[in-house]
């Protein structure tokens, strides 16, 4: 059975949150600015909030993960190797305008491994790149939250503070090992699919054949 997703497109960089559903739990995949638009979807969705994953640590991705925990007592999980981030996700979240709070980590997250979160599940995929901490979160071995590593038509930038091309190279030869069919949900952008990607996206190709 596969969890009902909904997308919600928040903050200055029209960041992607995702809240899913399977009978009565949800889980909260990013946490971008707005967290009030997010606590009105969970209402109107209903099921208890079992976590919130964060597939990296900048701002627009984690930026409502502690107001978000204080209302719904879930627990925030992050990837150890972007704990340093936080502090400059602060700062950058400030000169945008946006509302910051500290998020306590719940759940240091450090290797792949799978999480059995209430009806759902997710394999967890280090996938660093982007960020050296990024993940990518495969529920039901059918739909694949990419955070900011991979995108409809194009892959995540490596120029940012912490990113490494080699690394993202890497990660992106680890994803296109699962099926085609796998639909993506991205960071940012519309959804699309594996198999579409290694036919079209350009970036993606040149990771791929990059030796």
């Amino acid at each position: 059975m596969k969890p009902e997703i909904r997308r919600l497109v928040l903050g200055p960089l029209s960041t992607n949150t995702y809240i899913l559903r399977l009978k009565n739990t949800a889980i909260i995949i990013d946490a971008a600015p707005g967290s009030r638009a997010i606590l009105r979807e969970l209402k109107f969705l209903g099921g208890n909030v079992e976590a919130i994953l964060i597939t990296h640590g900048h701002f627009d991705h984690i930026a409502s993960a502690q107001n978000l925990k204080k209302v719904l007592r879930a627990k925030i999980y992050l990837h150890k190797a972007d704990l340093d981030l936080l502090p400059l996700s602060k700062i950058v979240a400030t000169t945008y305008g946006v509302e910051w709070s500290d998020p306590e980590i719940d759940v240091v997250l450090t290797n792949d491994e799978t999480l059995e979160l209430g009806d759902i599940v997710i394999k967890v995929l280090h996938t660093p790149g982007h960020t050296p901490g990024s993940l990518c979160f495969l529920v039901n071995d059918s739909m694949l939250f990419t955070g900011d590593t991979l995108f409809k038509g194009t892959i995540g930038r490596t120029d940012f503070p912490g990113g490494d091309w080699n690394s993202m190279v890497i990660s992106l030869k680890k994803l296109s090992k699962l099926p085609d069919e796998i639909v993506i949900y991205p960071g940012h952008g519309e959804p699309t699919t594996l198999g579409y990607e290694k036919r079209t996206n350009e970036l993606l190709r040149k990771a791929l054949e990059t030796q």
